[in-house]
């Protein structure tokens, strides 16, 4: 069944015209071959020889992944922002044979451009289309989009993500090829032409230290991917919290700055009357000598008809009245026992021109949200783009999740492959000059291929 299904892939590559993954098929159906070949002992090579396939098979696959590699990187050089193209390469300004520029140049668009014109840049440039960037009701990114660099542009299209797991992918190919597939076949090799009596569990030593590392990687976006994804969801939140803070600390400098600078006018109006009137009575300074005295003596009769106003309410005030508003005027009354000692004190109080002074808040609450201006407001629209936002991040943490928890199935469908043929070689060929597959003291292959046919149903 194997030829038969290495058949039919290869016809399939052939038509899709695959190069390099033919090329590698190929290798690969090789060296099996040679294998099956070695344990029939029709062929007598040593085993340095029988892996001869599988190293250009190996080597296949590096070219290969060097290759998508190095597109990859091409490709994201190229990348470029259609807002970049009609800017930098369509409108670029043009200069005469003086190196001034020529002016009255017209404005064209990338849809205004001929087909011709449209493959030229097509060939020089990979045109990504870059999503808009989420923000919170009422924040406005005009500032932001303006002093957005184009690499990050570029970052966020999907052309680059595409381009960048692919460049991962080649990555992963040739970190798989060095470790562990190199060390482990020399190992093989070792252990089989120069008779080593090493057990084939530190034999296959690379291929648990690279699935150790798979199983930490996959540990990695399985526990921590969810508390990445909130995060970034708090700072955003953090992030619009204090744009609001400062957009209401400038809004109140300008409401400061436009009531001192009120304030500043009247002033220079005041200054202005002050001095228009200063003229007119520097002129009836000899006239208003004599009125001047006499609106002293009338002002001092009136005064003295004042205080005896005021003794006389106060006389009539009862002493509860005249306690509570010495009190409001923050005079203790501890010290006074007669009527007129209340009454004393309220007159001089009244005289002197007391006010009553006002209490504190006894809500602490009100309080504060009265004096302290740094509160955060979330209006509906900004709970359901952040609540929008979190559902996001829980349904990519979850994704990140299933591929972990996928990755994991592929390790241990791996794990057990390995330790059902490390076992088994170590019981066919402990006291053997050659590996004996089937019989001995050792269990049937079958068991080897046993999760293959499992999985399978």
């Amino acid at each position: 069944p194997f030829w038969l299904y290495a058949l039919f892939y290869g016809l399939l590559l052939i038509i899709g015209k695959a190069l390099f993954p033919l090329l590698q098929w190929i290798a690969f159906v090789a060296g099996v071959l040679f294998l099956t070949m070695k344990f029939d002992d029709v062929l007598p090579w040593k085993y340095v020889l029988v892996f001869i396939p599988f190293y250009f098979w190996m080597l296949f696959r590096a070219i290969e992944a060097g290759k998508q590699r190095a597109k990859a990187n091409a490709d994201m050089e190229k990348m470029a922002t259609i807002e970049y193209i009609e800017k930098y390469v369509i409108n670029e300004k043009k200069q005469d044979e003086e190196g001034n520029d020529i002016e009255a140049q017209m404005h064209r668009t990338y849809n205004d451009l001929s087909t011709e014109e449209k493959d030229e840049i097509n060939e020089r440039y990979v045109i990504v289309h870059v999503p808009p960037k989420a923000s919170a009701p009422g924040d406005t990114n005009d500032e932001e989009d303006d002093m957005e660099d184009e690499l990050e542009k570029i970052e966020r299209s999907p052309e680059y993500q595409e381009a960048l797991a692919r460049h991962e992918d080649a990555f992963k190919t040739l970190v798989r090829i060095i470790v562990p597939e190199i060390p482990l076949l020399v190992l093989v090799i070792l252990q089989l032409d120069m008779g080593k009596s090493w057990n084939w569990g530190l034999t296959f030593l690379p291929l648990w230290i690279a699935l150790f590392m798979e199983c930490c990687g996959g540990c990695y976006g399985f526990c921590c991917t969810a508390s990445l994804a909130h995060i970034e969801v708090q700072e955003e939140m953090a992030e619009h919290f204090e744009k609001q803070k400062e957009a209401k600390q400038a809004q109140k400098g300008e409401e400061n700055n436009d009531s001192s600078n009120e304030k500043k006018e009247n002033d220079e109006e005041v200054v202005g009357d002050a001095s228009a009137m200063t003229g007119e009575v520097t002129a009836d300074n000899v006239s208003s000598d004599k009125a001047e005295t006499d609106t002293t003596a009338e002002s001092a009769t009136e005064a003295h008809w004042a205080d005896e106003a005021i003794e006389a309410e106060v006389n009539s005030m009862g002493v509860k009245a005249i306690r509570e508003e010495l009190e409001s005027y923050g005079l203790s009354t501890t010290a006074f026992v007669e009527k007129s000692e209340f009454v004393a004190a309220l007159v001089k109080a009244r005289k002197e021109g007391k006010t009553p002074i006002e209490k504190k808040s006894e809500d602490p609450v009100n309080e504060e949200d009265e004096v302290d201006d740094d509160y955060f407001e979330m209006d509906e629209d900004t709970f359901h783009h952040f609540q929008q936002a979190e559902v996001e991040a829980e349904n990519k943490a979850t994704e990140a999740q299933s591929k972990a928890i996928a990755s994991f199935c592929s390790i241990i469908f791996q794990t057990i492959m390995a330790v059902l043929f490390v076992v088994k070689l170590n019981r066919s060929y402990t006291n053997e000059d050659e590996i004996v597959i089937d019989g001995g003291s050792s269990y049937s292959s079958f068991w080897i291929l046993f999760p293959f046919f499992l999985v399978a149903g």
